[in-house]
């Protein structure tokens, strides 16, 4: 999802909202419409990929944007604000996290097409073994990591696992 982030950071979102930190929701505080009441729930809208967004003087913007910087967090160019837990919809604080697009990447799920269970080990039917991979970023750029090829899948999970963490995957370390 790539996003101008000029937009957000130049309205100061807690003075129109207002936000439960418990649920991640945003409810108005002081509406810009005379339909709006305070309090009514602002981030209302759901895109078709999960995400809750909001509008604000013409303009959407993407809810757990707004609510990371409604905590008074910063928003560095290249970084993006994660969901931990995959639900885009759930803004709560404690579920966001500020990472790079590799990072972010990282929490992805695993394929319905890996036969392995585990990110990174596939099985290679000509050499008849499972092979472990990892992806990394060097200077912006992503990189494809072998790590091996093994008889037994477990070996070959093991060795992905110990790459995560030597790379620095911890979060995904099980």
């Amino acid at each position: 999802m790539k996003t101008n982030y000029k937009a957000y950071r130049e309205i100061d979102f807690n003075y129109f909202f207002s936000l439960d930190e418990a649920t991640g929701e945003i409810y108005w505080k002081n509406p810009r419409a005379n339909r709006t009441k305070v309090g009514d729930r602002a981030d209302n809208f759901v895109t078709n990929k999960g995400y809750r967004k909001l509008t604000l003087f013409r303009k959407s913007f993407y809810a757990h944007i707004v609510v990371w910087l409604m905590l008074g967090n910063d928003l560095p160019d290249g970084c993006v604000i994660d969901h931990v837990d995959r639900v885009r919809s759930n803004n709560r604080p404690s579920n966001l996290r500020l990472t790079t697009s590799s990072g972010n990447s990282r929490n992805r799920g695993v394929s319905c097409k890996n036969t392995s269970g585990k990110k990174g080990v596939t099985y290679n039917k000509e050499k008849r073994a499972w092979v472990a991979q990892l992806e990394i970023e060097v200077d912006g750029r992503r990189k494809n990591i072998f790590i091996g090829s093994f008889k037994n899948k477990k070996h070959a999970i093991h060795a992905r696992e110990l790459a995560e963490y030597l790379y620095g995957f911890e979060e995904d370390v099980k």
